[in-house]
């Protein structure tokens, strides 16, 4: 996990990116998707905030869909 998140970081993601960033990583390692993850949102001066269930799905179907698009492009790419 760590070497996928040194060669995917960039310096300045915004909250969204971050998030994204981290499910694509938990992902990498957890089986089931989303099932067997639970993301805590921390911001400076706030309380610890639960990302919630749906919105987890979500990402997790983003991502995964997003996958999915690379895959059939690179196979696409490699017909030609």
């Amino acid at each position: 996990m760590r070497e996928f998140l040194e060669k995917e970081w960039t310096e300045g993601l915004d909250e969204q990116a971050a998030l994204k960033l981290t499910t694509k990583s938990l992902l990498e390692v957890v089986d089931s998707g989303s099932k067997n993850m639970e993301l805590v949102v921390v911001r400076q001066g706030t309380p610890m905030e639960p990302l919630g269930e749906v919105e987890l799905e979500a990402l997790t179907a983003q991502i995964l869909a997003e996958a999915e698009a690379e895959k059939t492009a690179g196979a696409e790419e490699m017909k030609d």
